[in-house]
């Protein structure tokens, strides 16, 4: 699961963290493509955003329904046009695990029984 957190269903944002010129720069990112040397994000916030230099050290916050994810990476270009701005960063070799909860969320299922007013019944999980 580490090397695929980027892929996996239950990332719920993602987070690209770099430094230019003294001051920390972080953005809400979004994964576009993936093989096995490179990613490519692209920004969701664009406000006040600095195209980054080539090789710029960077750090990549994966929030998932139980837990953070967090390594580094390189930034190896940027690309910024009308309406996106992609970020090309070296695919992660390692992944550090933060759990956020006092235990892990275990999938279950329940089984649910739903009637309406004119007799109408929907038997199904939740």
């Amino acid at each position: 699961m580490q090397q695929n957190i980027l892929k996996e269903s239950d990332v719920t944002s993602i987070y690209i963290i770099y430094e230019e010129h003294g001051i920390k720069k972080k953005y809400s990112v979004k994964l576009r493509f993936m093989d096995k040397k490179e990613c490519y994000f692209s920004l969701m916030d664009r406000d006040d955003f600095q195209k980054p230099k080539r090789k710029t050290e960077a750090a990549l916050y994966v929030y998932t329904t139980d837990g953070v994810y967090d390594t580094k990476t390189v930034i190896l270009d940027c690309e910024m046009n009308i309406n996106e701005t992609f970020i090309q960063v070296s695919v992660p070799k390692e992944w550090r695990y933060t759990q956020l909860r006092n235990s892990t969320r275990k999938l279950a299922e329940m089984p649910i029984n739903i009637k309406y007013n004119d007799g109408y019944e929907i038997n199904a999980t939740s």
